[in-house]
Order: C-alpha cells, then sequence, then structure tokens
C-alpha cells in the first residue's frame, strides 16, 4: 500500500533486500519455536460479550505500548552509545538509506527512502525487534497469557505502525493521524536524534524534560 503510494517497486537483490529478511525472519522464529516453549494454556482470545472484547482490547494495547517502551531505551541507547551498543547491534546499517531520496544522481529505483526500511538493519538489530515483541506477547503486564487472538492482531498493527512510521508517501494517514511518534519518525531519520519512540510521544517528552533541567541546574551552579 505505502510502496504504491511511494511509486516504488521492490526489488528481489539490492537494499532492503527482502529475501534475506524473511528467510532470517522464519530461521529466527523456527529455532526459538524449537527450544523456547509456549506458556502453558493458551487462551484462544475469541469475545464472546462485551467484557472479553474489552479484555482483547486491553491485552492488544498493553503489548503495543510495552513494546514501544522496551524498544525506546535500547533505541536511546544505540543513539546515545553509538561506540559501543550502535556499533554492536550495527544499527547505522538502518540509517544507511537515509537521504537517498533527494539524492539526484540516483533513479528512482535506487532511492531506497521507502517503507521498506522498516526491514533494512542488521541481524542483530532485526533480532532485538523480533525478541522484544516475543517478549511482550507471552503475558499481559499483570501476568495473564496473552490470547491467541490478541497476539496475531498485535503483529499486524505493530507490522503496519512501523511501515507507516518509515514511509516517505504524504497518504495514506492512518496511524500518523492518530500517534505522533509514527507521524514524527521521519524527522528521526533526518538527523537521527530525537524522536526516538516510534509510536507514542510521552519518553521523548520526558527525556526532553530531563535534559532541559539538567541544563538549568548546570548553568544554576556556574552562576
Amino acid at each position: 500500500l505505502f510502496w504504491l503510494a511511494e511509486g516504488y517497486k521492490p526489488k528481489l537483490k539490492g537494499p532492503p533486500y527482502f529475501s534475506a529478511v524473511i528467510t532470517s525472519y522464519f530461521a529466527g522464529i523456527a529455532m526459538w519455536a524449537m527450544y523456547i516453549p509456549p506458556p502453558p494454556d493458551i487462551p484462544h482470545g475469541c469475545p464472546y460479550d462485551v467484557a472479553s472484547f474489552v479484555w482483547v482490547v486491553l491485552e492488544i494495547c498493553s503489548g503495543i505500548v510495552a513494546y514501544d517502551a522496551i524498544f525506546f531505551f535500547l533505541h536511546l541507547a544505540m543513539h546515545a552509545m553509538p561506540g559501543t551498543v550502535g556499533a554492536a547491534v550495527s544499527h547505522a546499517r538502518h540509517h544507511s538509506l537515509d537521504g537517498s531520496r533527494w539524492d539526484t544522481k540516483l533513479t528512482n529505483q535506487q532511492r531506497c527512502e521507502t517503507a521498506g526500511r522498516v526491514v533494512h538493519h542488521s541481524l542483530v538489530d532485526g533480532a532485538l525487534q523480533v525478541l522484544v515483541n516475543i517478549l511482550v506477547q507471552r503475558h499481559t503486564p499483570w501476568g495473564c497469557v496473552k490470547s491467541r487472538l490478541a497476539r496475531y492482531l498485535h503483529n499486524v498493527i505493530v507490522t503496519l505502525m512501523l511501515t507507516e512510521a518509515h514511509t516517505t508517501a504524504a497518504s495514506p494517514k492512518i496511524a500518523r493521524r492518530w500517534f505522533v511518534g509514527v507521524r514524527d519518525h521521519y524527522l528521526h531519520h533526518r538527523h537521527r536524534g530525537q524522536p526516538y519512540q516510534q509510536f507514542f510521544s510521552y519518553l521523548d517528552s520526558t527525556l526532553q524534560w530531563c535534559e532541559a533541567a539538567a541544563r538549568r541546574r548546570c548553568v544554576t551552579r556556574r552562576a
């Protein structure tokens, strides 16, 4: 959908290397399933009344919020400590296509600053995202085993939100209408600073407040 809006035709060869990403993703999932047992007694989650419907919605929302919060700190560490955490994760690979949209020396097919950047990352970087996603989907924050329906919908919604956060298409605007992190993630790819949150904005706002408070203390001490 976003590629159509961008006028981009996906390639099997060249960045963002979809065939390699898909292969490594399913290989990793298969290895996880082989060695890590799932939680016991996973409910199906199909709602049968209002209360069960609300429960599924809470499961989905809590998982998305938890994923975004946990990965915020990992993402922040990658940029705050580029020589250690960033280098170990090879996060620079994810940003290697930034700016290609404006490079006049490239053809349209070589300008890869598209929604495909969502899967253009190192193996370690991608594995971290998948592991965080698995972590928040095994149990709810209140300790209950998450239902199969909530897990499925979580995967669909998170994938769509991440893809829209990386698109350069002006429309369609779905998650960007409601979520500041999705709407402003393109700014992070412009200057590699804030916002670090991919979906919401409260942690970036808190970080800005802390940085401003620290600067005020420094000014006060110097005075």
